[in-house]
């Protein structure tokens, strides 16, 4: 009888207990952290904005950056939120902005001084950047990556871009996540540079990068990647060979003004990529022209031929 007793008894208690929590799980709306507050959503670029002007710690530009290309932005917000990213991710990697005088403190970043600190949020606005926007979401699917009409749509976009990656220091990229998804956005980019112009829905940027190709070339320079243009030297320009010439023969790319004399002393050069490339492409440039004299001397030559043949008859 008495196990019986407190048997009944802790069953009552532990009932009582159920409907505690259950009470308890009703009226959430008035105890809960979150589920007592009326919240919403970042519903505008304009509103984002606000918000980061107002924002005075590191950890809170790091949570606006997180969130900044995730919000539903019409073609103008998303252009002025992506520059705005490009701006925050300039100069990651310089070490010019930093205040040697900074006094290390511990954060929730580590112990780290206020210059390290904002290094941090500028690295912020990198990987979110590569994350949300150059990387290409479509790739598995295969065509045109998810950035393309983007682009296409808004060429200011690719002048951004350009701007960015212009700047040397902008493109020392880790081996990490974010520096491949770096490269291969380029990569992909200059291939539409490079590529022929038809008449479909790319010939808007293609044209557009076409205008851009000196630069662009600049960029191939800065992240090792003009080896991709083997692959294209059908649609190489007299005036891409001159460019990538002037760029074989500077001796220490970011660094002093030294050059190479010759371009065979630029090939054994720490540097040498260019001088490869160019090398190889001028010798194809060269007998494409060739090639093209020949045919067009014997299309004059049959053209003469019949001519003379009419003269005759």
């Amino acid at each position: 009888m008495i196990v019986e007793s407190i048997k009944k008894r802790k069953e009552t208690k532990d009932a009582r207990k159920v409907e505690e929590a259950v009470k308890s799980f009703k009226n959430m709306k008035y105890w809960h952290p979150v589920y007592s507050v009326n919240i919403s959503h970042i519903s505008s670029q304009k509103q984002w904005q606000e918000l980061w002007d107002k924002a005075i710690t590191a950890d809170e530009q790091v949570g606006l950056l997180f969130r900044g290309l995730k919000i539903s932005l019409n073609d103008e917000e998303a252009y002025n939120q992506i520059c705005f990213y490009l701006e925050v991710a300039y100069g990651r990697n310089s070490s010019q902005y930093y205040l040697h005088s900074d006094i290390p403190s511990w954060t929730s970043f580590g112990h780290i001084t206020k210059s390290k600190l904002r290094q941090e949020v500028c690295l912020s606005a990198w990987k979110f950047l590569c994350q949300d926007f150059f990387k290409d979401q479509d790739k598995e699917r295969g065509g045109d990556p998810s950035w393309f009409y983007g682009l296409a749509s808004d060429h200011r976009i690719i002048d951004k871009i350009i701007w960015f990656f212009m700047e040397k220091d902008n493109c020392f990229f880790s081996s990490n996540h974010e520096g491949k998804i770096a490269i291969d956005f380029l990569t992909k980019l200059a291939r539409y540079a490079w590529s022929s112009i038809n008449h479909d829905h790319k010939r808007d940027l293609k044209q557009y990068l076409f205008t851009k190709r000196d630069q662009m070339l600049i960029i191939l320079w800065n992240i090792k990647k003009l080896d991709i243009l083997e692959e294209e030297w059908r649609n190489i320009t007299e005036e891409d060979i001159k460019i990538l010439k002037v760029l074989a023969l500077i001796a220490n790319p970011g660094g002093d003004e030294h050059k190479y004399k010759t371009l065979e002393e630029a090939s054994l050069g720490h540097f040498s990529q260019a001088a490869k490339v160019y090398t190889i492409l001028k010798m194809r440039f060269d007998e494409r022209v060739r090639q093209d004299k020949i045919k067009a001397a014997e299309r004059q030559f049959e053209e003469a031929n019949q001519k003379l043949e009419r003269l005759k008859s």
